[in-house]
């Protein structure tokens, strides 16, 4: 299984965008955020 994961500050903001082109590739995408 391929996973990726990204890292916001104070908000979500690329969160989608990366979503969804990590399912156009088949990674499995893992989002954190630090509020």
């Amino acid at each position: 299984m391929k996973s990726l994961g990204i890292a916001d500050y104070n908000g979500m903001y690329s969160a989608i965008r990366f979503y969804q082109m990590a399912q156009e590739e088949e990674i499995n995408p893992i989002i954190g955020v630090e509020l």
